[in-house]
């Protein structure tokens, strides 16, 4: 399992959120910055000779996304990212693998 802390806190329009994606992934420069280019960098998470985000997952790994600053956000940003999350894991499903990612509320 692995984990990584994602802070919406600062976060005000969907163009700063898939920035802040971009960087915390290491999305390469041509991320379309869009839910569909989200979903296709998310879904190569397990398949690092993609070469598409600096994290990667073995097989059977899950990442936990920790996301801080959500609860004040406007609805937008949690159901892009929800949506995002599920339609990857639909995909690993799909292909008989467990889920990769999760989504871990903190308010702290």
């Amino acid at each position: 399992m692995k984990k990584i802390e994602l802070n919406f806190a600062h976060i005000r329009t969907p163009e700063q959120m898939h920035q802040l994606l971009k960087e915390e992934f290491g999305f390469p420069d041509f991320y379309g910055a869009n839910s569909h280019a989200l979903i296709d960098c998310l879904s190569s998470l397990r398949y690092p000779e993609d070469r598409i985000s600096e994290i990667t997952l073995q097989q059977d790994e899950i990442l936990i996304l920790e996301c801080r600053g959500l609860a004040f956000k406007k609805d937008t940003f949690l159901r892009e990212l929800i949506a995002a999350v599920s339609a990857v894991n639909e995909r690993e499903v799909f292909k008989g693998n467990e889920p990769s990612l999760f989504i871990c509320p903190v308010n702290r």
